[in-house]
């Protein structure tokens, strides 16, 4: 019988030491979450983030104005310290409110029910491969993993039917945060262009391009046709040779060619003759034609008196009066 008792007392003092520390007392009043961990004590850091994050006051209205449970796994203050320097600082708001909410599960557990619990479990930062926590039991050990952290709940901090705080001893990070995005999908390859054919270009040896020329009739119509810009091209064996009357000169290589363009090279610029001769002079203006004399039309007789003295009657008449002066005269003094 002793025997018994002593074994009984063995296996009670085993799984008390394996739950852990007894669950703190909830403070008087409405159930705070901080209040609950101030209490506890070694939670300093994790209470920051929840009031800094403004996650104290969304929990403490959900378990105070709903019938909704809470299960939380608060990291101890040695949890965060065993984080490489500098991780909480490479994080933005945002992803410290995820972090913050990775470790609240939305409903109540309790110490047994994670051993019929579904995997992988939700959480208030939500589900998915990326924000993914799975919790297993082995005997009274209660195990979590989320891709990147694997630890144990090492004791109860709080449970009173509606709420449970758990105590870990890292800090749980999700692959969501922790591990870089996936690259957006790379663009689809833009379908190269259809490049066209460039033949090869060989200035020492020419392609044999003389058969192309060798139905041209001369001079090659250009920038006009004519004496001033003719351009003549003839043909040899391997060689197309062209002159302008200033420039003789001959194809030198292929450039590009298909269908609708043909570009060759040529060592000379061709001078076409109408721009670099001189022009011919103008024409020198003709002589100017003589103006006739305009006629006048024939103006009509007029009567005119005619000034001329017939002298030899004038001095007939001289006479004449003379000599009737004199006959007066005469009579004059007989008559005396």
């Amino acid at each position: 019988m002793v025997a018994k008792f002593l074994l009984f007392f063995l296996l009670y003092c085993t799984t008390a030491l394996a739950q852990g520390p007894a669950a703190a007392p909830a403070p008087a009043g409405p159930t705070n979450v901080t209040k609950i961990l101030e209490k506890a004590g070694q939670f300093t850091v994790f209470i920051r983030l929840l009031k800094a994050t403004q996650e104290d006051v969304t929990l403490n209205s959900q378990l105070n104005n709903t019938n909704n449970g809470i299960t939380m796994f608060a990291p101890s203050d040695s949890a965060f310290q065993s984080l490489k320097t500098g991780t909480l600082n490479s994080i933005n708001d945002q992803e410290k409110a995820e972090l913050v909410q990775f470790h609240v599960i939305p409903t109540y557990l309790s110490s047994s029910q994670f051993q019929t619990v579904s995997n992988p479990v939700t959480t208030q930062a939500g589900s998915g491969d990326r924000f993914q926590l799975n919790v297993t039991t082995t005997g009274n050990a209660v195990n979590i993993s989320t891709g990147l952290t694997n630890t144990s709940v090492s004791g109860t901090v709080y449970t009173d039917g509606q709420l449970a705080i758990y105590q870990v001893d890292k800090v749980l990070l999700p692959i969501d945060i922790f591990t870089p995005k996936p690259p957006p999908p790379a663009p689809a390859p833009e379908i190269p262009k259809k490049k066209k054919a460039k033949s090869a270009e060989s200035p020492i040896v020419p392609k044999d391009i003389s058969g192309a020329f060798q139905t041209v009739s001369n001079p090659v119509n250009r920038a006009g046709s004519g004496g001033r810009v003719a351009l003549n091209i003839t043909t040899y064996p391997n060689s197309v040779n062209i002159t302008t009357g200033l420039t003789n000169t001959s194809i030198s290589g292929t450039v590009y060619t298909d269908n609708q363009l043909a570009i060759y090279r040529v060592d000379k610029v061709l001078l076409p003759m109408d721009i670099f001769t001189p022009k011919p002079p103008a024409p020198a203006p003709g002589p100017a034609p003589e103006k006739k004399p305009k006629k006048e039309a024939p103006v009509a007789d007029t009567p005119v008196v005619s000034t001329t003295v017939n002298t030899s009657g004038a001095v007939s008449c001289a006479h004449y009066h003379v000599v009737l002066l004199a006959v007066v005269i005469f009579a004059a003094i007989f008559s005396l």
